[in-house]
């Protein structure tokens, strides 16, 4: 099963990590540590390269001007 679409990992203070990902016909909880660290590296990368909320904003008015 190859999961590439939105995904949520879930951190707790006294247990470990897990993901949730939603599939088109359900859903997966991600319990094995290699797999969880794969997604939070993910969703760090990922947050490096986000526009802030004005950029956000801004980037979406230009979109829906052209």
């Amino acid at each position: 099963m190859t999961l590439t679409g939105q995904f949520t990992v879930l951190d707790f203070e006294q247990v470990r990590s897990i993901v949730y990902s939603e599939l088109h016909d359900g859903a997966v909880y991600i319990q094995d540590e290699e797999q969880v660290d794969s997604y939070t590296m993910a969703a760090e990368s990922l947050q490096r390269v986000a526009l802030g909320p004005e950029q956000s904003r801004d980037l979406i008015e230009d979109m829906l001007k052209a």
